[in-house]
């Protein structure tokens, strides 16, 4: 994938190992555990922010915005919140998210904004916001894994209200 092209779909790393670039600036290495393109899932239309490539043999789950909606309308629950939280987003508030910029650890801004970044980043974390245009900013650098938790709070609410 590369930057500028437009995503319609999440990837999650099943297998194998990946670099991030962008602007032929290294930023990171995501691996078996880690995604990328989350922001396809809120924002339909949403231009890839970075090049990744395989360093490897790669398997991915593959996650295409269309299904996941279609998914999602079968959770009403779950579905309220996302609503919440995609209104949220587009007027730029991405607490929601529970994102923290890589460079200094601040939730009031992506990484992409901060004033604290610097061209030495060594990009050995493994956060996939890479400063997504969308947004104002993955996505910011995440730090945490934001979507799992997200799905898993309110799965277990979804269970809950059965």
């Amino acid at each position: 994938m590369a930057e500028e092209q437009p995503a319609h779909e999440m990837y999650f790393v099943v297998r194998g190992e990946v670099t991030v670039t962008r602007e032929d600036r290294h930023l990171t290495c995501l691996r078996s555990g880690d995604w990328f393109g989350e922001l396809v899932l809120f924002f339909a239309g949403v231009v890839r922010s970075a090049t990744v490539r395989c360093d490897n043999h790669c398997e991915f789950f593959v996650l295409h915005h269309d299904q996941f909606h279609k998914t999602m309308s079968g959770y009403r629950h779950v579905k309220r919140k996302y609503d919440k939280l995609v209104k949220e987003l587009r007027h730029g508030n991405v607490k929601g998210l529970k994102l923290k910029c890589t460079f200094c650890g601040s939730s009031d801004h992506l990484s992409r904004d901060c004033p604290q970044d610097n061209l030495n980043f060594s990009g050995n974390d493994t956060q996939n916001d890479f400063g997504t245009p969308s947004l104002g900013s993955p996505t910011s650098h995440l730090s945490g894994p934001v979507l799992p938790s997200f799905f898993e709070e309110n799965a277990r609410s979804q269970e809950a209200s059965i």
